[in-house]
């Protein structure tokens, strides 16, 4: 028999974070990030044979590593923050630094993912030129949208697959990635993300 033994410490808020600090502002935003972060990925993980469930995470992953990038590009001229990043190692430095030019050269695509993909539903507005729906749609004209009723056919047991389909080649779209690929089968969530 195993015993997991989880050990679980604690502090005073005022002592570790004085509220009046803005180091302790942005170290707490960043464990605030680094949960969010964490658990998406161990979702994502858990989730990986389940097309629907990976995918959403990848949607909601994405969308945090954009705001999580956004945070520290904001503080990144604070500069509390610059002189308390060079007390420490190398190593940390430069980690700091990959994830500051990671996130500038690719923010306007997470910007797009995230606002289309992840956090948002497309506008229906008839008269605007870019509705992603519609344009995904298009796409989509000729390929055949699946609903699977389940074994109970209770909606909670039920999954609009074709919205997945949708969904799917937004997210493709909005990444830079092809949205009609020459010749290629109908891209469901397994195929697109999931890379199956």
């Amino acid at each position: 028999m195993v015993v997991v033994v989880r050990k679980v410490t604690g502090f005073e808020f005022g002592m570790v974070f004085p509220s009046d600090d803005l180091v302790s502002e942005w170290m707490v935003t960043l464990a605030v990030i680094s949960n969010d972060l964490a658990l998406v990925h161990a979702q994502a993980e858990e989730d990986y044979d389940t097309p629907h469930k990976f995918f959403y995470w990848v949607w909601i992953g994405t969308a945090h590593y954009n705001e999580a990038g956004k945070y520290l590009d904001d503080a990144s001229d604070v500069e509390e923050g610059k002189d308390f990043i060079a007390t420490l190692p190398d190593e940390a430095q430069e980690r700091y630094a990959e994830c500051l030019s990671v996130y500038r050269e690719h923010s306007a695509t997470l910007e797009q993912l995230r606002s289309v993909t992840a956090f948002h539903y497309g506008s229906l507005k008839a008269g605007r030129e870019k509705r992603p729906v519609r344009t995904t749609l298009d796409s989509l004209a000729g390929e055949i949208g699946r609903v699977d009723m389940g074994t109970t056919g209770k909606i909670k047991d039920s999954r609009l697959l074709f919205a997945d389909d949708v969904m799917a080649r937004m997210f493709v779209g909005s990444s830079g990635g092809e949205k009609t690929p020459p010749g290629s089968p109908p891209q469901s969530a397994r195929t697109t993300c999931a890379g199956r």
